[in-house]
């Protein structure tokens, strides 16, 4: 059962939570579309420390936010057994013959330094480490002081399928029907695999769980997809 907030610390939450959601929308609807991709991972740091900080403002602390050294042994278990799973079902994709031709994606086309640099570098940092900070970290966080569990965890996945949705938006300005059905699809995906994500963070009792199956997720079927089309 949730416990009840002081009135001070709710309301601190709460200011929180709002400032919280300000900056992503700042950020993602206003800021991230009008400037250069260069400056797309320096700006989403930014944005993740900024969030970090209204976590530790609003009282959640280190374990509040999936950051305690002392669940870093859960999480990396869970972490690792999510990630042999992704590995293992994206091995099966590749070998079946019905599915291997969905590997064959505009993002495999790639040189090899592109792929090194979103394997080592945009995806872990700009990607996973800051959507994990934010959403599973501190968003999940206060919607936990805030919430029951479950809606929390639900809130906190719908909101992480909709912060995807401009880069949909960007790619296909003129064309609302067609954003519409792929944006939907993509909320439902991506806000499917934010309960995962949410499950492993709250099941381990630290970060290192989402953020190692969000790794995987994202890294290990582009590596496939590469050396299939080369």
């Amino acid at each position: 059962m949730r416990e009840l907030q002081p009135r001070g610390a709710s309301n601190r939450l709460i200011v929180a939570l709002v400032g919280t959601l300000a900056v992503l929308a700042l950020w993602n609807v206003v800021v991230r579309p009008s400037v250069a991709s260069t400056y797309h991972l320096p700006g989403s740091l930014v944005v993740a420390v900024a969030v970090v900080a209204l976590g530790l403002w609003a009282g959640l602390g280190a374990a509040g936010m999936g950051l305690a050294r002392a669940d870093f042994g859960s999480g990396l278990r869970w972490g690792a057994a999510a990630a042999g799973t992704v590995a293992l079902v994206v091995l099966a994709g590749a070998l079946l013959s019905a599915t291997r031709a969905s590997f064959d994606v505009p993002r495999a086309h790639v040189g090899l330094g592109e792929l090194v640099d979103q394997v080592l570098v945009v995806i872990p940092l700009s990607t996973v480490l800051v959507e994990e900070l934010i959403f599973r970290g501190t968003l999940l966080g206060l919607l936990l002081q805030l919430l029951p569990r479950a809606w929390a965890v639900a809130a906190c996945s719908v909101l992480f399928g909709l912060w995807h949705l401009d880069v949909i938006v960007a790619n296909n300005p003129d064309d609302a029907l067609h954003v519409a059905a792929v944006g939907l699809g993509t909320v439902v995906a991506t806000g499917t695999a934010g309960v995962v994500f949410c499950w492993l963070r709250l099941r381990s009792q630290s970060l290192l769980a989402p953020i190692f199956a969000h790794l995987a997720t994202n890294t290990i079927p582009l590596v496939i997809a590469w050396f299939l089309v080369h």
